[in-house]
């Protein structure tokens, strides 16, 4: 594949306001980073499964992955930026070594991964998540839930002594989950909402990858539809950065229903950011990120130094600066790239 990194200057970026004043984190449980950057793949659509072929199937990789998550490459994909193509040189990965479920929640929320949490079980973690910790921060008390399609969740973030709200559905539903997430965003107006949508991993082992890509664009209208609620309230208009990603990744080729320690790709992932503060750009090019990085770039989104209180934490990425990759510029060579570029400099963003 030709590269192009258009390196967005310091004269030519949207300056970021420091901070936005509300964080949204998205997570698409066990989403691998091939269907995110080159959209259905062929070979795992089989013969009974055509409706899902005509849905996401097209020739052109960037074409396919715009019909699987349309929203995210109108917004992450052009006024943000996302970590881990590897076609383009930037790996996004695990640390945990486990590459399940909840080793990589912690390490999402947490902000490095504990040996401890060796398993999905209902067990209490005790490590303080970066959600528990900014619901401790001036400003923001009271103002921190999550929502969940897992009912592991309350033990993740432990409610017991977080005493966060956290709410999950009484059966596998990311459509109650998203119905519930609305309800509150629109009613208390939280100033930092965590979301994990639960279907796509469910649908993975299940080993029905027609159902699994349907569950990731159901994912990607969810999060449609909670930036147009947030565009569509002062509270949160021009105030608010949207983190997006996933605790693991799946295996390659007939492996890609699995994720474990031993199930090779599993450990590769994904994170994007969009919104106040949260950089721009699009596809990083030649940088990597780490599951760990998440929880910082979270409390910096919302003006707060998580490492400062928890020094094991991660560092935030850096949305100030990156190699960035145009698909459609690489297609023009050069000149188009540069046109690209100007362009942007005279583009005005809602943030």
């Amino acid at each position: 594949m030709n590269r192009l990194i258009v390196a967005i200057a310091a004269t030519l970026a949207v300056p970021a306001a420091a901070f936005s004043q509300n964080v949204i984190l998205v997570t698409a449980d066990g989403v691998r980073w091939r269907e995110v950057f080159s959209g259905a793949e062929a070979a795992l659509l089989g013969p009974n499964e055509q409706d899902a072929r005509r849905e996401f199937w097209r020739e052109d990789p960037i074409e396919r992955r715009r019909a699987l998550m349309p929203f995210l490459w109108s917004h992450a994909g052009r006024r943000g930026r996302i970590w881990g193509n590897q076609d383009l040189g930037s790996a996004a990965r695990v640390t945990n070594g486990l590459n399940f479920s909840y080793p990589g929640y912690q390490e999402i929320l947490g902000g490095f991964p504990d040996p401890r949490i060796d398993s999905n079980g209902k067990v209490p973690n005790p490590n303080v998540s970066v959600l528990e910790w900014l619901n401790s921060r001036p400003g923001f008390k009271g103002r921190v839930a999550a929502f969940g399609n897992w009912d592991v969740l309350p033990f993740i973030l432990n409610t017991d002594r977080s005493r966060l709200p956290v709410w999950f559905p009484s059966v596998d539903s990311d459509v109650q989950t998203h119905e519930a997430v609305m309800k509150y965003l629109r009613e208390k107006k939280p100033r930092v909402l965590y979301v994990l949508y639960g279907e796509t991993d469910n649908r993975g082992h299940e080993g029905r990858y027609g159902e699994y890509l349907r569950a990731i664009k159901r994912v990607d209208d969810f999060l449609r539809e909670i930036w147009s609620a947030v565009q569509s309230m002062p509270e949160y208009r021009g105030r608010t950065a949207l983190v997006v990603t996933t605790d693991h990744g799946r295996g390659e080729g007939p492996r890609w229903t699995d994720h474990y320690k031993d199930v090779p790709g599993s450990e590769n992932m994904w994170i994007a950011t969009m919104g106040r503060g949260a950089g721009w750009g699009g596809e990083v090019c030649d940088e990597d990120a780490t599951q760990a990085q998440v929880a910082s770039t979270v409390a910096a989104l919302a003006g707060e130094d998580y490492r400062a209180d928890q020094p094991k934490a991660a560092q935030a990425l850096d949305l100030d600066y990156a190699p960035v990759y145009d698909a459609r510029a690489a297609r023009g060579g050069t000149d188009a790239a540069r046109r690209t570029v100007e362009r942007a400099a005279a583009v005005k963003l809602p943030w």
